[in-house]
């Protein structure tokens, strides 16, 4: 699947102007300041130090509410003068939102999901465990953001490879920055040569496309972050993937120490120097 040049910076230049618009969206790594597993029974929120969920001060009342599990049920329960809002409007009462939340069907979209002023934040589900993911539109990372360094586009980072699927259902153990494992839908190989060499990558599987988390040798002399994600779109018949390591990121946890990267596993592990995608980001360097 050859494309030519003039196409191709274009094709580059909007996908790099996307991902720096993503990184100063409301759902920006950036905004990440916390994550907080629920507990069976009463979990308190606001920015008074006693509470379960300790949110930032000057942001929201001292005890603005609690959330309220009960074996797989979810009550959100708000204190009258909290100010927090609901798709936009006031919550004054317990009436005036969805209830029960049903952790069955626990997302981004489906969960309710709660704000007041630049905070924001939703429940999900965790390695089995219900967590409260907690964002700030206005957190210290991102005022403090002004954009990440990238490699010179090159187009010899953008590889025809060849797949090699997993049988349907394949799960593989994937551990995290935190020290946790747990197992995740793995969609299969994708195999391709680089300076005369053969390479492989194992890519989970995230829906229309296939995710990859590897690390290379850039990493050796600190230019990259330890290990960068990369996606690319599903194949069709021929089984022929376009990976383009020319849009390879550094991961959430490069930009919040509260996200739980996953690591590469050891297939992923290259020992080339991709030369190609974001340099190693720090907020020093803003």
């Amino acid at each position: 699947m050859p494309v030519d040049d003039v196409t191709y910076q274009k094709e580059i230049k909007e996908w790099q102007a996307k991902r720096d618009a993503d990184l100063k969206s409301a759902s920006s790594p950036l905004n990440l300041i916390g994550i907080y597993f629920l507990k069976e029974g009463v979990n308190t929120f606001g920015s008074a130090e006693t509470n379960d969920l300790v949110l930032p001060k000057g942001k929201i009342a001292e005890h603005a509410g609690q959330y309220v599990l009960k074996n797989d049920t979810i009550t959100l329960q708000l204190k009258e003068a909290s100010g927090v809002e609901y798709k936009g409007i006031t919550v004054l009462t317990k009436s005036d939102l969805p209830s029960p939340d049903d952790t069955k069907l626990v997302s981004k979209d489906t969960t309710i999901q709660i704000q007041h002023g630049s905070l924001k934040w939703f429940l999900f589900i965790s390695g089995g465990r219900i967590a409260a993911r907690v964002l700030d539109a206005q957190s210290e990372n991102q005022l403090a953001f002004k954009g990440v360094e990238r490699f010179p586009v090159n187009k010899k980072w953008r590889v025809e490879a060849k797949f090699q699927p997993y049988e349907e259902g394949k799960k593989i153990e994937i551990t995290t920055v935190k020290g946790k494992t747990n197992l995740r839908a793995a969609a299969g190989l994708v195999v391709f040569t680089l300076e005369g060499k053969e390479y492989k990558l194992e890519a989970l599987d995230r829906g229309p496309n296939l995710f990859f988390v590897f690390s290379d040798q850039t990493s050796v002399n600190d230019k990259t972050y330890a290990f960068r994600f990369l996606s690319a779109k599903k194949p069709g018949a021929d089984h022929v993937v376009i990976v383009d390591f020319n849009k390879a990121t550094n991961p959430n946890c490069a930009f919040s120490s509260h996200a739980p990267c996953p690591l590469p596993p050891a297939q992923n592990k290259l020992t080339i120097a991709i030369q190609a995608g974001e340099k190693k980001y720090t907020a020093a360097q803003n």
